[in-house]
């Protein structure tokens, strides 16, 4: 949260710090995904990352899917 803290300031006031020294050339992580992981991956590939991987938990999905839930649906139980 503080990295999309700092970008947006520095979206919207071009005095605050510039956050494109925290990533540009360096290879990221982001643990969780969602909206907020979302929006800092877009925002280290725009500054510069040399790459970013993106690490987020979820529940292991059924191994056969049902009629009613067709791919490209997130399989359910």
């Amino acid at each position: 949260m503080d990295f999309l803290t700092r970008v947006t300031r520095h979206l919207r006031d071009a005095q605050a710090e510039d956050p494109t020294p925290m990533v540009k050339g360096r290879d990221v992580v982001i643990l969780g995904g969602g909206d907020t992981g979302n929006d800092c991956a877009g925002s280290c590939v725009r500054l510069g990352a040399k790459s970013v991987m993106q690490l987020e938990m979820m529940p292991r999905p059924p191994v056969v899917r049902t009629e009613q839930n067709p791919w490209p649906q997130w399989q359910r139980p």
